[in-house]
């Protein structure tokens, strides 16, 4: 009599699981699994918000399962060796995904899945094979619109990315006010990044404010009830704080 084995691995999490094994932590301690635990966030498959230097292939979010193995990691490692060289010739020394392009690029995902079938079933290109695992399209189905995407991103000076070094210009208050005000879904901020150059001063008073411990931009907001459109209100609290 023979027999024949059949073994079935059905609870592998396709694309994520490589890199959550590995315990990797954020600059502020999160680790990777902890932080997409709530749905995979990333800058074109390539970096994760507060993960400096962390530059993936064939990771979550970029083609991986719609492309061929072998052809897909060749095009995004010619994308990231473009990247370290653009990198090095400039003095930049680091470089890391805002939370604003990591959110854009999740949302784009959901509109391409919106148009497929994928969503309607329970598979594992949904993330549905494990249990409590949040149900998003985890890898960009179209190549040829992913690489026209890393094109531009590349061609704009790696935009969605914050790069500095010790020749690098740094980036803007409003750079790290708006990449905060994402991260933390405070929306209040948005009056202080586009306005008058009193509203401008506004911003950079607030940005030293929050960068000293024992202030919370969510508590500031919430203690002295700002809203959407209150540069007032955010004058009366630096000028309280401060």
């Amino acid at each position: 009599m023979s027999w024949i084995s059949l073994v079935l691995t059905t609870g592998v999490a396709a694309s994520t699981g490589g890199f959550t094994q590995i315990d990797i932590h954020s600059t502020d301690g999160t680790t990777l699994k902890d932080l997409w635990a709530d749905g995979v966030k990333t800058q074109l498959g390539f970096s994760v918000p507060d993960f400096p230097n962390m530059l993936m292939l064939y990771g979550p979010q970029s083609p991986t399962t719609f492309c061929n193995g072998p052809t897909c990691a060749e095009v995004q490692g010619d994308w990231v060796i473009d990247c370290l060289c653009y990198l090095r010739e400039h003095g930049y020394v680091r470089i890391e995904a805002t939370h604003s392009a990591a959110q854009a690029w999740s949302i784009e995902l959901a509109k391409v899945g919106d148009g497929l079938l994928f969503p309607q079933a329970g598979s594992w290109f949904m993330g549905a094979n494990i249990p409590g695992e949040k149900r998003d399209l985890l890898c960009q189905p179209n190549a040829q619109q992913y690489l026209k995407h890393c094109r531009v991103c590349a061609d704009n000076g790696y935009e969605g990315f914050i790069v500095s070094g010790l020749s690098a210009s740094r980036p803007s208050v409003g750079d790290h006010l708006s990449d905060l005000g994402c991260k933390h879904g405070l929306y209040q901020i948005e009056p202080l990044l586009t306005r008058s150059i009193n509203e401008g001063q506004l911003a950079g008073s607030l940005l030293h404010l929050i960068r000293q411990p024992a202030h919370n931009l969510r508590e500031i907001v919430d203690e002295y009830d700002i809203g959407k459109d209150d540069p007032d209100k955010w004058q009366y609290a630096i000028n309280d704080l401060l």
